[in-house]
């Protein structure tokens, strides 16, 4: 798992004209602004001010809390809550739109509390809860995310190093046969990728192109 970038680190990135590692672990509130999405987001938007359920449902690693984050720059008041694998389960407060990340992890008697309250959300799920919703009545829209372009993980790795970036002027790269080459390994698991960019942006030592470990 790639470590949370560090800015107190900074200086060991310096010789490429980055700030930290652009590959670590961005705290919550920075996902939205490199965020790489395709869907229309105002379109989703105006869907939860008519009072429905917002599902991003994908396999681990494909860009569900990315995309969670991303939605929820539009409404930057609206609560964000995660649910841990272990550990207390957090409280929810009485806002009429909330963000919930990893919802699978609940109970379903708890979902459907939850989906029963007639709130709106905005969740991101490995798991399908569309029958839930079906069974309580509730409006929804479902987002399944899967696939992986050159196209889309190139704006995916400048949007990362442009976040990143200490000055003006040149960065490391990545070419295309690079690009392709992570495709084939890790398929649409971009957080696999994003890890794999981090160990070698650990090891990167000139600004140039970027050397892959295979």
């Amino acid at each position: 798992m790639a470590a949370q970038h560090n800015p107190s680190l900074g200086l060991a990135f310096e010789a490429l004209n980055l700030r930290f590692n652009p590959f670590g672990q961005l705290p919550s509130e920075e996902l939205a602004q490199v965020a790489v999405s395709d869907l229309p987001l105002a379109e989703l938007g105006e869907q939860l001010s008519q009072g429905v359920i917002i599902q991003f449902l994908a396999k681990s690693g494909r860009g569900k809390s990315t995309h969670l984050h991303h939605l929820r720059s539009l409404f930057p008041e609206a609560p964000y809550y995660y649910y841990p694998e272990c550990g207390p389960k957090p409280v929810l407060g009485d806002a009429p739109l909330m963000f919930l990340d990893e919802t699978q992890r609940l109970s379903l008697v708890e979902r459907l509390k939850l989906w029963r309250s007639g709130k709106n959300f905005v969740i991101a799920t490995h798991l399908n809860h569309v029958w839930e919703f079906k069974a309580c009545g509730r409006r929804f829209l479902s987002v399944r995310l899967r696939g992986l372009t050159v196209d889309k993980l190139r704006e995916v790795v400048r949007g990362r190093l442009e976040h990143a970036r200490r000055t003006p002027g040149p960065l490391p790269y990545l070419s295309d046969d690079d690009l392709k080459k992570l495709i084939t390994r890790y398929g649409d698991n971009l957080y696999a990728i994003e890890n794999e960019l981090y160990e070698v942006f650990q090891q990167q030592k000139e600004l140039s192109r970027v050397t892959l470990r295979f």
